[in-house]
């Protein structure tokens, strides 16, 4: 996970982890067996890096401990690595990617060579749905909630953000939204080009736009969410700014310079982990272990994400297909893959959880959020779910 790019949420996808192997000892899961979580940091130059990815896979895999990896948290990371893990048959399990292309099964040649070829499992698998349905969603949104009747689209040109924003935008056609243009931010340039990518945006649309989408994250990294909010403000546009989970964060409100951000809307993956039923126990147990570190995206489904690959692993020792104290191979690891293949109506902190063919999420629920206040009381605030 990008420990320095996105500190908010890796430190919580870590903790996610870390809640469900303390509890799994504590409750004495496979007797003999004491679970630790390994934290590995994927950024290059504090962006997220499929190269420095793949060695963390890896290093997991020539670990023979390893039993399955919680991540990555961003979908370029997990291009690099996918293959790696399954040609070696580890699996791993993302709390947060939502790129499609890593499940599509026209695609199983490259992320997933040996599956492909009929001599193993699949091995990779995500607890959240995917761009296809969450661009959409958040398009439905602006159309039937703030009634929206024109959006620019911008990116920050990674395979995360580059495909939201694109499912956004086809989905706005298809609603009668005019998209007065597209826009993307520049990694090389000041504030990633923030300012530039604004003022084209003024100059299009003449300061006369409904709603501006980003796709893409927060950080002032390769992120350049709260840069370009604040850029948009600066040029005197009067508009909603609205982008998918990856702006979704404390950071994304507390680092604005202006308060560009204060019209602010973002879909999250999957149900509202403050008040959603479920996640209650997982809540009370994370705020006791880490009080420091308050509840962030995808902490629960980090949580889920371990138990899944946990309660794999104690299934195939009582069906005495593993052995405790074994060295992990690609064969043993196979097993475990295989049993997170068929999860089925896992329930979770997340909610329910059953994975298609593709290692997909049979759900596709989208948190909508709002930013409120000012000044340093500004937050976020949960206002339901996405329009099906």
């Amino acid at each position: 996970v990008p420990l320095l790019q996105l500190p908010d949420l890796a430190t919580g996808i870590a903790n996610g982890v870390k809640v469900a192997v303390q509890q799994a000892n504590a409750a004495n899961l496979v007797p003999g067996v004491t679970f630790q979580a390994s934290v590995k940091d994927d950024p290059i130059n504090n962006s997220n890096n499929p190269e420095k990815d793949a060695n963390n896979a890896r290093a997991f895999i020539a670990d023979t401990t390893v039993i399955g990896e919680v991540g990555p948290l961003n979908s370029g990371a997990t291009k690099g690595s996918e293959a790696v893990y399954n040609n070696q048959g580890l699996v791993q399990i993302s709390p947060s990617n939502s790129n499609v292309d890593l499940t599509d099964p026209k695609l199983r040649a490259k992320y997933e060579p040996r599956a492909a070829s009929g001599k193993g499992p699949n091995t990779y698998f995500r607890v959240v749905t995917t761009d296809a349905y969450q661009g959409p969603s958040d398009a439905r949104y602006a159309a039937k909630v703030l009634k929206v009747k024109s959006v620019f689209v911008t990116d920050n040109t990674d395979p995360y953000g580059v495909g939201l924003a694109a499912a956004f935008k086809a989905e706005c056609q298809k609603l009668g939204i005019k998209v007065l243009g597209t826009g993307e931010l520049d990694l090389t340039q000041p504030n990633l080009g923030a300012g530039q990518v604004a003022q084209n945006i003024a100059n299009v649309s003449h300061g006369k736009v409904d709603l501006v989408f980003f796709g893409g994250e927060y950080d002032s990294h390769s992120g350049g969410g709260t840069f370009l909010a604040d850029a948009i403000k600066a040029q005197g546009i009067k508009a909603y700014f609205m982008g998918g989970d990856g702006i979704y964060s404390p950071t994304f409100i507390s680092a604005s310079s202006n308060g560009g951000v204060l019209t602010g809307f973002a879909s999250n993956l999957g149900p509202d982990a403050f008040g959603f039923p479920a996640a209650a126990a997982f809540r009370v147990a994370e705020a006791k272990a880490f009080p420091h570190n308050p509840i962030s995206s995808y902490d629960i489904e980090s949580y889920d994400a371990a138990n899944i690959i946990l309660q794999a692993y104690a299934k195939a020792v009582k069906a005495k297909q593993l052995t405790v104290g074994m060295a992990q191979n690609i064969t043993t690891r196979s097993i475990v893959a295989k049993l997170v293949g068929q999860t089925k109506v896992y329930k979770g902190a997340s909610g329910s959880i059953t994975f298609d063919a593709n290692g997909d999420v049979t759900s596709h629920t989208f948190s909508i959020y709002k930013v409120v206040g000012s000044g340093k009381s500004a937050k976020w605030q949960y206002v339901g779910i996405a329009p099906a």
